[in-house]
Order: structure tokens, then sequence, then C-alpha cells
């Protein structure tokens, strides 16, 4: 059989690792890899970032960049096309009813606006604060993972000097069996085997 024996997957010499690596080409292929060698790849403060930026953004749109346009500014104007309106009617002002119509047109048109980026901001705020909650919980478990490696490493020469030191075979087992089940909540002999297991060299 063609290839019967040739080695396959992660042993096979040409394997390239990436779950979509044979499927991506060009541009898309070359930000994948670029993504994959992202020492940052699962931190989400840029998206935290880039929303933040989305909502000054969609603020700005409304109110200026400046934040110049007055809150309340779009109602304040509905009312004075509806005060014009009713002058207006009252004086049976034709040309003067029609501008007044068309002000209070404007002014609608602008709140519905104003309703829709206000919408759209609070939906971005929420995911924000899922990003921003994501994010502290990514660095909560880093921190808690660094911890976790410096104990081990720690441990390690601890039961290192400990082998160096202790004649007692006995003793040794029993003091790095110890060290080892409080770090893995697993019970061993102090030589990685669990306790009550028979290998190898115990038959």
């Amino acid at each position: 059989m063609h290839g019967g024996t040739a080695p396959r997957g992660v042993a096979c010499p040409a394997y390239k690792h990436g779950r979509y690596t044979q499927a991506l080409t060009g541009k898309l292929a070359l930000r994948y890899s670029e993504m994959q060698a992202d020492p940052e790849l699962l931190s989400m403060q840029s998206e935290a970032s880039l929303l933040s930026a989305r909502i000054v953004t969609l603020l700005e749109a409304v109110y200026g960049p400046e934040g110049g346009a007055e809150a309340g500014a779009t109602w304040k104007d509905l009312a004075k096309a509806h005060d014009r309106l009713t002058l207006a009617t009252a004086d049976k002002d034709v040309v003067g009813m029609m501008s007044a119509i068309k002000q209070i047109g404007s002014a609608i048109e602008a709140g519905r606006r104003e309703a829709a980026t206000w919408a759209e901001v609070a939906g971005m705020i929420q995911l924000r604060a899922r990003v921003v909650d994501t994010e502290t919980k990514r660095v909560v478990a880093m921190e808690q993972m660094v911890k976790l490696d410096d104990l081990m490493v720690l441990a390690g020469g601890i039961i290192t000097v400990l082998r160096d030191n202790i004649a007692d075979r006995k003793l040794l087992a029993e003091v790095t069996g110890r060290i080892e089940s409080m770090l893995t909540g697993e019970r061993t002999d102090g030589d990685g085997r669990r306790a009550g297991s028979i290998s190898c060299r115990d038959s």
C-alpha cells in the first residue's frame, strides 16, 4: 500500500502546526502566522481599547469632538419649532407654518439619530464590560499560573537537595512523597509513583 509505513501527522517532517495552516493562503495565511506568533494573542486589552474608541466616536458624532453640542439641544429645537408653528398658525402665516414644520421634522430626525446612537453606546458599554471581565480573569489566571510554576521550581529544588543529602531511602521516599502530594493532591512514594502502585522494578 502506498505510503503505508510513512510517518504521518506530527511524526511527519513536513508537518505544519496549526489547525488551519493548509487551508489558508496569501495574506490570510500571513496574518494567521503572525497571530500564532503573538505572545499576547489571548489578551483582550486591544479589544477593550477598540470598544472605548468606538464609544467616543459615537458620542462625538452626536455632540461634536469637543462635546460642544448642548445636551438636550434636540428637544429645545423641537420646542422652539413648535412655538413657531403655533404663532404661524395663529397668524395664518402659511410660509411660517411650512418652515416650522420643516424644523420640527429636522429636530425629530436628529432625535432619532441621537436615540439610536445612545442605544449603540449602551450595547458597546455592555460588550466592553464583558471584554474587561474576560481580560481580568485572564490576568488573574496568568498570575496564578506563574505563582504555581515558581512553586513547582522551588519544590523541585527542595526535593533535589533532600535526595542529595538523605541517605535513608525509606525516609527520603516518605518526605519527598509528602511534598509531592501537597503539590499535586496525589500521594506518591517520592519517585513519582502513586503510593501503593507496583512498578516493574518492584516485581
